[in-house]
């Protein structure tokens, strides 16, 4: 599954700036309640996806992470694509910082695209050409165009 095509170019943030896991998914919950995304109340989905993060971490090593949650307070499903070039501490499996967060939510009855979105990303990111390209992307349009064409 080609990950752009449920991913909105205005959903992409290219220097995330927050440090603290709690911080860097408050950062990209309010960046897409400020491009549109279809939240109800960002302080309770921020508080959903951070519960879900203290059940296990979702960063996944080689510099990924997906945060996310099922929760009413998405009205629909999305993701929020965040890019730190520098890397951050997100208690990854390998140890490693993260530079690419794929923050996603949806509401608890919508499963098909949270589920194709999960099985996309995993596809797609095995590349390190594409999480190296990805990590440099120096716009959204770039970053964008890189997930359209891996897939």
């Amino acid at each position: 599954m080609n990950i752009s095509r449920l991913l909105n170019k205005d959903l992409i943030k290219i220097g995330i700036e927050a440090e603290t896991k709690e911080d860097i998914i408050s950062e990209l919950v309010n960046f897409a309640l400020e491009n549109n995304a279809p939240i109800r109340n960002e302080k309770k989905l921020i508080r959903a996806i951070i519960e879900r993060e203290k059940k296990s971490t979702t960063a996944l090593g080689m510099g990924i992470a997906i945060p996310h949650g099922r929760s009413f307070e998405a009205r629909d499903f999305f993701i929020v694509f965040g890019i730190s070039k520098h890397g951050k501490d997100f208690d990854s499996l390998d140890m490693e910082p993260v530079h690419l967060f794929f923050l996603m939510s949806a509401p608890p009855d919508n499963d098909t695209k949270y589920l194709k979105a999960l099985k996309g990303l995993s596809e797609s990111l095995r590349s390190d050409e594409l999480r190296e390209s990805l990590r440099n992307a120096e716009n959204q349009d770039i970053a964008y165009f890189l997930l359209k064409d891996s897939g």
